[in-house]
């Protein structure tokens, strides 16, 4: 739909590339804008997440990272 509305208002056919268009634009596509507010969101919540040297006390290479809970799909869906 995003792609529509750009090809729309800046007249390209619609089997032409959109990459240009939206970098041409100063647009992020939708996808993009998601994961972008997904990332401030947990840039500016850090203390409101784990981190796996806080589980436990093992020296990894992945010890700085988010912790990921594991989640069961049957509780989720309840």
């Amino acid at each position: 739909m995003q792609k529509r509305v750009i090809r729309t208002i800046t007249g390209f056919a619609t089997r032409d590339f959109c990459r240009t268009v939206f970098k041409k634009l100063k647009i992020l596509p939708l996808l993009l804008q998601y994961m972008l507010s997904l990332l401030i969101f947990v840039f500016n919540n850090r203390d409101k997440f784990l981190i796996n040297s806080e589980i436990h006390n093992i020296n990894t290479r992945h010890s700085a990272n988010l912790h990921l809970l594991s989640a069961n799909l049957d509780i989720y869906q309840k």
